[in-house]
């Protein structure tokens, strides 16, 4: 399925910046390579060198100085890579989406990795909603969601909600009212 029709024109508007396009180039180069295009800072300056981090059980993890100089340093916008595989392989072996083997214009699956469920939230309403248009919500709502909502200048409906979720008596009688 082409998604396109569903993009805010903001956000079909957007490209990538050169310089974070670049990063993604280089990282896939050979390690003896020096770029000075990106900007990135020479890793042997980094002050932390190694880390070592205990869990609640008493196992640690640690990283050592090839992957704390990775961790420290600028990374492809889309995420580091191993990390993005890694969360791949985890969503087909919990969940196997259908569309993971679709072409990606067809709508393969595919993730972002976002600093918590808050951006994420944001980064999704800033795709799809345009101001004026009309976005269904239960009642009552969780605050981050109409944080985000409100910069952009949409109509939130308000629908009743219990214990069980919706009550589909409030919804079919703003959608019986429904003027699209």
């Amino acid at each position: 399925m082409n998604y396109a029709r569903f993009i805010t024109a903001a956000s079909a508007a957007r490209n990538p910046s050169p310089i974070r396009t670049m990063t993604d180039i280089l990282s896939r180069g050979p390690k003896s390579m020096i770029s000075l295009a990106g900007g990135l800072p020479n890793p042997n300056m980094f002050p932390f060198k190694t880390a070592v981090i205990t869990v609640e059980n008493g196992k640690t993890i640690q990283f050592g100085e090839e992957m704390m100089k990775r961790a420290l340093q600028y990374s492809p916008s889309a995420g580091i890579p191993e990390l993005l595989s890694w969360l791949k392989q985890l969503q087909i072996k919990l969940h196997n989406p259908p569309t993971i083997h679709y072409p990606p214009s067809q709508g393969q699956m595919d993730l972002c990795v976002t600093s918590g469920s808050q951006q994420g939230l944001c980064k999704v309403f800033e795709m799809i909603i345009n101001p004026g248009d009309n976005v269904l919500l239960d009642e009552p709502a969780y605050s981050g969601t109409l944080q985000s909502l409100h910069p952009l200048g949409c109509n939130i409906i308000n629908v009743a909600s219990d214990e069980s979720g919706i009550v589909p008596d409030s919804l079919r009688d703003i959608l019986s009212r429904w003027k699209p």
